[in-house]
């Protein structure tokens, strides 16, 4: 299961597009693709290797999609805390 979910991370990441945008200095914001077809080609291409219930790679996606989200929340933030600090 882990191997999938690395997977999927490794999938979701290579397809993330990095829109640039000024919020009080120029930052890069990670646009995570959440289309139902990426999805849909993402899920068939962990299915091909897997040989278990396909709930697992459903699984797998949510849990990739719910921890790249939590990332994206934090991106870019850590400078300006730091900075606050000073």
């Amino acid at each position: 299961y882990r191997w999938m979910l690395q997977r999927a991370i490794d999938g979701i990441w290579e397809n993330i597009t990095w829109k640039e945008k000024v919020i009080k200095r120029r930052r890069l914001i990670p646009i995570i693709p959440k289309s139902n077809e990426f999805k849909r080609n993402l899920r068939n291409s962990l299915l091909r290797n897997w040989n278990f219930c396909a709930h697992y790679v459903d699984s797998a996606i949510k849990q990739a999609y719910s921890i790249l989200k939590s990332w994206r929340r934090n991106f870019g933030w850590k400078k300006d805390k730091n900075e606050a600090c000073r």
